[in-house]
């Protein structure tokens, strides 16, 4: 029997790498993305709160619902992931470069790889083909009919034909594949990533890099936002002024830090903000600008909105009232 008290709140993003954008204590500026494609005001959130999914990674194990991947594989991936940002920090704290080599690469691009397809994002562009209710429907029907042509009965098989007859059951069967499938290895990435170099930017300026919720983005292809290479770069901001940059760099003349332009650094931003549902940052005036939208609570405690949400009601009614 597996235990009930399994983790069914996600995040998409790692709190450790939320944790690099802090504005204060704990908190971060966050905005997300309404059902209608527009971003929200954005406001201070709590990390344990933000880049968050239920059962994002539930899967089934032996028919119930289990947080297997969640502890046992991107755990160990995030606990990398902080071995892999304190390295960084400590060695450009000490003066020197975060050099990235041999095994100890193919373990980078290995995480980072495992980050971009953990997000909700990277399965946006397959629209139906990653929808849940779709995998779990078609599942249910192709694996019900293969067993009655071969006249197949068992327990089992009557829990999935009552679970065919109830819609809201569909989820956690397509959700169990689409897990699945997402662990695998996937040929055309491990292809694109073949060969790729670390590379580092930074801001030298006021001007920071926002957290995405697709976590690292490619770039390049031509585009105005390649930084050196034409066919490909992936961009992983790890800290308001510094990202990680995978590309390809035979000759070895891109050199290993890289001071990036406000105008560049803004562009970045830009497509970030288009390729994500969810952004984050230490500057509550960068996510302002990139959203067009005002905070509505500002700096305030968040402990203190309840009792801000109840003061400005009453006000409008007040005023309402004297009209």
């Amino acid at each position: 029997m597996l235990s009930n008290h399994r983790a069914k709140v996600h995040h998409i993003v790692p709190q450790v790498l939320q944790r690099k954008f802090l504005f204060r204590e704990g908190e971060l500026w966050y905005s997300k993305k309404d059902p209608s494609g527009n971003y929200g005001s954005p406001e201070l959130q709590l990390t344990e709160k933000a880049f968050k999914s239920p059962n994002f990674y539930t899967v089934l194990i032996d028919g119930e619902l289990s947080d297997v991947v969640e502890k046992q594989f991107y755990g160990p991936a995030d606990r990398y992931l902080s071995q892999f940002l304190k390295f960084t920090t400590d060695t450009l704290s000490n003066g020197g470069i975060p050099h990235v080599e041999g095994q100890h690469l193919l373990s980078l691009i290995d995480l980072v790889m495992s980050l971009i397809k953990r997000t909700e994002d990277f399965l946006l562009p397959l629209g139906d083909a990653a929808d849940e209710n779709c995998i779990g429907r078609n599942y249910l029907e192709s694996v019900i009919s293969a067993a009655n042509e071969r006249g197949i009965k068992d327990t089992r098989l009557e829990e999935l034909k009552a679970d065919q007859s109830d819609p809201h059951k569909f989820a956690k069967y397509g959700r169990n594949i689409r897990v699945r499938a997402t662990l695998q290895p996937m040929s055309r990435i491990d292809e694109a990533t073949r060969n790729l170099k670390v590379r580092w930017a930074v801001s030298e300026t006021k001007h920071s890099f926002i957290l995405p919720s697709c976590i690292a983005y490619r770039v390049g292809n031509g585009g105005d936002t390649s930084f050196v290479n034409p066919n490909m770069e992936i961009w992983m901001p790890i800290s308001p002024k510094m990202c990680l940059i995978l590309l390809r760099d035979e000759p070895n003349i891109v050199p290993h830090i890289n001071v990036v332009p406000a105008e560049m650094i803004r562009r970045l931003n830009q497509y970030a903000l288009s390729r994500s549902t969810a952004i984050a940052s230490n500057s509550q005036e960068l996510l302002e600008s990139l959203t067009g939208r005002r905070s509505v609570f500002g700096r305030l405690p968040l402990k203190d909105r309840g009792n801000f949400l109840r003061r400005t009601k009453s006000e409008m009614s007040a005023k309402i009232g004297r009209g």
